[in-house]
């Protein structure tokens, strides 16, 4: 995923992502490139993204090198429902301004579940869509995106806005807070989540200072 920063009024940067979704790892890394860029190890940045109605607060500490502790406060889902995919199974669906998530507790094969997400976007008419494959038994996940404005479906390393669908779902099923590590392809991704409220993701972002990049996992 490719993210666009710049200065706006009221934040400390703005990102839009490329194909306008909103990207929850790209707003940890985002922030941690505005602290390095201002020589900080730690603080609260707020993060203009596309995809998202308000601002989001990142909260970060430099741990070693170029690594961070991040918390980002993500927007909270705009509804919770349920959709019938063509094999008859209903499954839980989580939409949020940006982007919308259909979680499945079972694998796919990888032409099957690719060809599952197109079909998605397209019947819920949605901006970006995720499949998050979820096993409950031992926590992990397996995210698949699709963004129509770029082109692109992709298996992801990890997935913020998923997990923060995966977590707020279980919230609200249970009606209770949860707080649920992630273990996904590319590490581990915490969501607290709590009934009527803002969810918090944290994770971890390495800078690489070669590239000028920040990656989050």
């Amino acid at each position: 995923q490719v993210g666009f920063l710049g200065k706006t009024d009221g934040c400390d940067l703005s990102l839009r992502m490329a194909g306008g979704e909103f990207c929850g790892n790209a707003a940890m890394s985002a922030a941690a490139y505005y602290a390095e860029s201002i020589g900080t190890n730690k603080g609260r940045v707020f993060v203009n993204v596309s995809g998202a109605e308000e601002p989001v607060l990142t909260e970060l500490k430099r741990t070693e090198g170029h690594r961070y502790d991040c918390s980002v406060t993500m927007p909270s889902p705009s509804e919770f429902s349920e959709t019938v995919i063509p094999s008859g199974e209903t499954v839980p669906t989580v939409c949020f301004p940006g982007i919308t998530h259909v979680i499945i507790r079972r694998r796919l094969d990888k032409a099957e579940a690719e060809r599952l997400a197109e079909f998605l976007c397209d019947k819920l008419n949605a901006a970006a869509l995720g499949i998050m494959f979820l096993s409950e038994d031992d926590s992990t996940l397996t995210p698949l995106v699709c963004v129509p404005a770029a082109g692109t479906v992709f298996w992801e390393n990890s997935c913020a806005s998923g997990s923060t669908a995966v977590g707020a779902y279980l919230s609200h099923r249970e009606n209770q807070p949860v707080d649920v590590p992630l273990r996904q392809p590319g590490g581990v991704l915490t969501i607290h989540a709590r009934p009527g409220r803002s969810p918090v993701l944290s994770g971890t972002v390495r800078f690489l200072r070669k590239s000028a990049a920040a990656l989050a996992f």
